[in-house]
């Protein structure tokens, strides 16, 4: 029974009508590159667990001071220098070294998690542009469609007029070319819609793609203050990476200078001899002698140093890159913000009065039928380009929306 309503639950779910931030919940759950940038954290977590730890001690076994020559020849138990040894021997970096090899290893986890996080918010910035641009795709179509009866009753009007004895066959064969006009529109539309599915069913899956859409959120809104979204320029996704590939390296630099300092190990074996002699202990400590720095410790901190300006100099030229990239984003949301405020109040109402009056001069005796035409052609392409600037905007508002690791705005 549980099973069963779940199922009904389930069902009922996808009869719902697919939000913005549904779409982009689903898109972060089927997204086969959050899974891998997942993983890769796993993994750099799981080394980070492992590289301050000691060395695993070694096992050693063996034959010393075999005779090869005389009497007692290849003899294990006969000379008295002869001996059977085993023994453990472990290796003991400094604690110092072993604990920046944990923050060096830490620091690439660091790195992989802030990859991660720009994975998911690339994720869900792509799914809800991929959902905006279908919504804006069914209402064009629905803006189209309602034209139909307008563009047909001119059509009718035209042909009314030519057999009173007004007009012409060109008004007619004009009207009628209207009218094709916007079925190629409609062509035009279900290309851009099927494209636009096809994105979205690409980040949600076949099934959420096809669901109907509901409203859209408010695209008048941000989440910050344009000021705030400058300022917090190195808070974005895409410059923790940078900052994180940074701090690697100053580990890595701070890893290689303790490199100078000797490590050691220690040796302890058991000898066992003939029945006839004693068994021997051995203890040996070694200690590394780094006797040569200039040509390698000195050349490996030279090159981690250059490694760490090479990261610092990536991360200054991203962060330049990332202000105008924002820059550019909330000049492009302002101005299709403005536009779309100016499309409401006067290019929207000025091309349907142009319409009207075209449309009550030609019923009212006019001989040509043109200006009607045209003055409708320019009041739907009026209409189209004041959706296509809300579209424009919506996808400005979703770039910025997903710009930094924060909750967004439903």
């Amino acid at each position: 029974m549980l099973l069963l309503s779940a199922f009904g639950l389930a069902q009922a779910d996808s009869t719902q009508p697919l939000s913005l931030a549904e779409a982009v919940r689903l898109a972060q759950g089927n997204a086969p590159a959050i899974a891998a940038q997942g993983a890769a954290l796993a993994a750099a977590d799981a080394l980070a667990v492992r590289a301050p730890q000691l060395p695993d001690p070694q096992l050693i076994a063996g034959i010393q001071s075999l005779p090869l020559a005389g009497p007692e020849r290849f003899s294990l138990t006969r000379d008295s220098m002869t001996t059977h040894m085993i023994g453990v021997m472990q290796e003991f970096p400094r604690r110092e070294k072993r604990r920046l090899r944990g923050e060096s290893a830490q620091a690439e986890a660091a790195v992989a998690g802030a990859q991660l996080a720009a994975t998911r918010l690339d994720v869900q910035r792509q799914a809800a542009i991929a959902w905006i641009d279908v919504y804006y795709a069914q209402r064009a179509r629905s803006l189209i469609e309602s034209l139909r009866p307008q563009l047909d009753a001119e059509l009718s009007t035209a042909q009314a007029v030519f057999r009173g004895g007004g007009g012409s066959a060109a008004d007619v064969l004009a009207a009628k070319a209207a009218r094709e006009q916007l079925e190629d529109q409609l062509d035009d539309n279900a290309r851009d819609f099927e494209q636009a599915q096809a994105t979205l069913a690409r980040w949600l899956g076949n099934d959420a793609a096809q669901r109907a859409l509901a409203q859209a959120p408010d695209f008048t809104q941000l989440p910050n203050t344009p000021a705030m979204f400058l300022d917090k320029v190195e808070r974005q996704t895409s410059l923790l990476s940078y900052s994180a590939r940074e701090h690697a390296a100053e580990s890595q630099l701070r890893l290689a200078r303790a490199e100078k300092k000797p490590d050691w190990s220690l040796e302890v074996g058991y000898g066992h001899r003939g029945p006839a002699y004693a068994d021997m202990l051995s203890v040996q400590v070694r200690v590394d002698l780094p006797l040569f720095p200039g040509q390698r410790q000195d050349a490996t901190i030279a090159a981690r140093q250059a490694e760490l300006d090479q990261r610092e100099a990536e991360r200054i030229e991203a962060v330049r890159v990332q202000r105008e990239k924002t820059a550019q984003l909330l000049a492009a949301w302002q101005a299709a913000t403005r536009r779309v405020e100016r499309y409401a109040q006067t290019l929207l109402p000025l091309a349907e009065q142009r319409s009207t009056v075209a449309l009550a001069a030609y019923r009212a005796g006019g001989s040509d039928i043109t200006p009607l035409l045209a003055a409708r052609n320019a009041a739907i392409q009026a209409r189209l380009a004041d959706l296509e600037q809300q579209r424009e905007r919506a996808r400005a508002w979703a770039a910025l929306n997903y710009l930094m690791p924060t909750e967004p705005q439903p």
